[in-house]
């Protein structure tokens, strides 16, 4: 019973916000979205349900373009529920998430999760080629890849080791 319980409370889940939006194309054509990386955060304030305390409270916050950032913080303080913020996992109770001038709730999910990245704490395994984790949608070209890796100092690396 607990398996069907559990099958129809996925079923009474709400959706996420549209994937793809109207001025997507146009954000990433056009203004070559995001471009300068500049990251806004105007006081956001984010609950993962509406009967429960907020995991954010009024965060206002601006990340310059070409910042490296390093969240730290105890357990509980809100580190994940930051990117889950600008990610879009959770929405927004108050505020928003601003990235080069654009409110992130007008830009498409997929657009969206696919031009905005970060690194992880954890190390993880990957699977299938470097090519594969690189660009996992093949968008670039091997001169693409090659440049880039040059350009991290990584080129010579994975040359000599793969």
């Amino acid at each position: 019973m607990t398996s069907s319980q559990r099958i129809y409370q996925y079923t009474q889940l709400e959706s996420e916000d549209e994937l793809v939006k109207l001025n997507d194309k146009k954000h990433k054509e056009e203004q070559k979205w995001p471009s300068k990386g500049e990251i806004v955060f105007n006081n956001v304030t984010m609950k993962y349900r509406e009967h429960m305390e907020p995991a954010i409270i009024d965060l206002a916050c601006t990340i310059q373009p070409g910042m490296k950032v390093g969240i730290v913080g105890r357990t509980g303080a809100g580190k994940s529920s930051l990117l889950q913020a600008m990610f879009r996992l959770s929405e927004l109770h108050e505020g928003q998430v601003m990235i080069d001038g654009i409110d992130s709730k007008e830009v498409g999910l997929h657009l969206l999760r696919k031009s905005v990245a970060y690194i992880p704490q954890s190390p993880f395994l990957i699977q299938g080629s470097i090519r594969e984790n690189l660009d996992p949608f093949n968008e670039y070209t091997d001169d693409d890849i090659y440049k880039t890796l040059r350009e991290v100092n990584l080129f010579d690396h994975i040359e000599k080791n793969f």
